[in-house]
Order: C-alpha cells, then sequence, then structure tokens
C-alpha cells in the first residue's frame, strides 16, 4: 500500500485530534506492507539520532514512540525545508525504501523535493479461478429445455432454499445446467428441436 500524508500544525484547518488520528492510521497500517509519505510537520524531531529535541511538544514524541512501537522505519535523513526534515518516508520494512535525495526546491513550494526507490518484488499469481458470465447465458435455450422436462412428481428446491447463499446458488446452476446438458443430448430432444 502506497499512502500520502499531509499533516497539518494548525488546529483551525483539521481541529484538535490530527495527531491522535495520524497514531491511529499508523498503528492501523503499522502490520501491512507499506510506504507512506508526506508533509508530517515535527520540526522538534532529530532524526539523524532518532529522538525529540528538549522542546519537543508531547504529540511529536507521541509520534516517535508510535512509529516505534510499530516498528516503522523512517527513510529521509537530509533537511526538507530549510534546515528541518518536515517530509518524511515511512515503512514498515527498512528495506523497502532506499536511495533517498534532496533535488531542491519546488517551484514556490517552501518545501525541497525527494525523489527515492521503492524496492518491491512482484509474483504472477497462479490461481486460477472459474467465473461464471451471466449476463452471456443463454436463457432461451434453457427455458426451451426446461418446457421438455417433466416437472411432475419431481422434488425441488423452495425458492428460499435457492436463494439463501450466492455460493449454494452457482453451484446448484452448475448442477442444473449438467443435468440439462445430458437432456438435451436425448434423442428426442434433438428431434423436437430440428422439428421446431
Amino acid at each position: 500500500m502506497i499512502g500520502v500524508c499531509c499533516r497539518t500544525p494548525t488546529t483551525s484547518v483539521f481541529g484538535t485530534g490530527n495527531d491522535d488520528m495520524l497514531r491511529d492510521l499508523l498503528q492501523e497500517i503499522g502490520s501491512k506492507h507499506h510506504v507512506l509519505m508526506g508533509d508530517f510537520n515535527y520540526p522538534d524531531i532529530d532524526w539523524s539520532v532518532h529522538s525529540c529535541l528538549p522542546t519537543a511538544s508531547e504529540d511529536s514524541q507521541l509520534f516517535l514512540d508510535c512509529l516505534d512501537d510499530n516498528f516503522l522505519s523512517q527513510h529521509v535523513t537530509v533537511p526538507t525545508r530549510k534546515d528541518s526534515i518536515l517530509d518524511l518516508v515511512i515503512s514498515d520494512d527498512p528495506d523497502t525504501v532506499d536511495g533517498v535525495q534532496n533535488l531542491g526546491s519546488f517551484a514556490s513550494s517552501d518545501h525541497d523535493i525527494l525523489s527515492f526507490d521503492i524496492n518491491v518484488s512482484v509474483t504472477e499469481s497462479s490461481i486460477r479461478r472459474r467465473v461464471l458470465d451471466y449476463a452471456k447465458g443463454d436463457y432461451m435455450s434453457m427455458r426451451n429445455e426446461l418446457a421438455y422436462r417433466q416437472w411432475t412428481g419431481k422434488v425441488f428446491w423452495s425458492p428460499c432454499r435457492l436463494w439463501s447463499g450466492g455460493r449454494r446458488l452457482e453451484r446448484l446452476l452448475i448442477l442444473w445446467r449438467r443435468s440439462t446438458f445430458r437432456l438435451s443430448q436425448h434423442p428426442a430432444l434433438k428431434l423436437r428441436s430440428q422439428c421446431g
């Protein structure tokens, strides 16, 4: 999963609780393979030693603790705005991100551009699943085959049983299709379909 975050320190924009929601997000995605990047605005964290400055806010310390508690890695070690590291790249695996570079200023922004590589391995899934396309069903042939079937005295499923679950219905349709296919191979039916 790849995500982008912009944490504003201004409570007038998002109100209070922004830091709590960010920590909740990090805890929620902490166990999933992810890269989260953006402007986190924690100027009072010294990322070179992975600790807060003595004047740091409680939110900064809680953010740093949250990264540690969820075993997350922060990959940016170069300043992104003046002398501060405000823009971060966070991942669940220290080997996921490398080659972080500051490419300089971006147009009228007061933040610099970061470039980095995300290392992922892609495996092709070999699982094949047959999916029925009911939109392409030959419903006229089904109706015709059902018209020739003797229903008197046959036990059939009630509508409640048929609709009790999609998977059961799909299985019943497959069984019905097999039986009607056998029925369609019956010589009398072939003869009727040729005459009609």
